[in-house]
């Protein structure tokens, strides 16, 4: 119903996100933008202020194989529609080749998943070496289902504890 408010065709809504990825480039690091497009028509804007971190990195999150070619051509970073570790590693293998063939010197981020409420606690550990083994560059770790209900600071305190537990250089941690 949104597409069909905003007068826009749901159908090609990819083609028009994709359009959108060097448009968000552009405004995020360039003081005034002009940009036409099918889908957009931009005549010397701009965004003052500037963002401070520039570039600003696009992950995009799919578990749909026919679109991690789009992944490999416009992102910075993949989020993996799946918390299983050995499910995403033939298919971030397969995206890692495309981005190599792409933009052989742009390496491709990988976020690893980690859903606390799937393993016992000597699992954690062992997942989140899993899923740094595989090549990921961060590791969310998902702290619903663990019986915290809507208290933030609990949720906190066991990132925090689960953190200290599977956290290495190599790896950024994020909730």
């Amino acid at each position: 119903l949104e597409y069909e408010g905003q007068g826009e065709d749901f159908g090609s809504r990819g083609k028009r996100f994709e359009d959108q990825v060097p448009l968000l480039r552009q405004l995020w690091s360039q003081p005034e933008v002009t940009y036409s497009s099918g889908y957009h028509n931009i005549d010397d804007a701009g965004i003052n202020p500037l963002p401070v971190q520039r570039p600003i990195p696009i992950w995009l999150g799919t578990s749909n194989p026919r679109l991690l070619d789009r992944v490999a051509r416009i992102a910075d970073g993949w989020m993996p529609g799946s918390n299983d570790v050995d499910e995403v590693e033939p298919e971030w293998q397969e995206l890692q080749a495309l981005r190599a063939d792409l933009h052989p010197d742009d390496p491709l981020g990988l976020e690893g998943h980690l859903k606390l409420r799937d393993y016992d606690e000597s699992a954690w550990v062992t997942q989140a070496e899993r899923w740094r083994e595989i090549g990921a560059s961060s590791l969310c770790m998902i702290t619903t289902g663990l019986g915290l209900g809507s208290d933030a600071d609990a949720h906190v305190e066991r990132f925090a504890s689960v953190s200290k537990l599977v956290n290495r250089s190599q790896t950024n941690v994020t909730s």
